[in-house]
């Protein structure tokens, strides 16, 4: 009996472990097609904005603004 306990408590261990990394992976995910978006809104806003408001209106690093105009510049 005490082994049944001991297998179901490492089990739902288990299960509860699998189920946190999950939601970790989801989130991680989740973020990355946030910041992927946001890039995109950047690159759409290259040619209304100044970089330093675009960096404000989407959150995206200033260097990154800088780089994705020198990138749509230069193609």
């Amino acid at each position: 009996m005490k082994q049944d306990k001991r297998l179901e408590v490492e089990y739902m261990t288990l299960d509860e472990l699998l189920k946190r990394e999950f939601e970790k992976g989801v989130k991680q995910g989740l973020e990355q097609v946030r910041k992927q978006i946001d890039r995109e809104i950047a690159k759409n806003l290259l040619d209304v904005l100044d970089d330093e408001q675009i960096a404000k209106a989407t959150g995206v690093e200033i260097e990154e603004v800088r780089q994705l105009r020198h990138l749509t510049v230069n193609d």
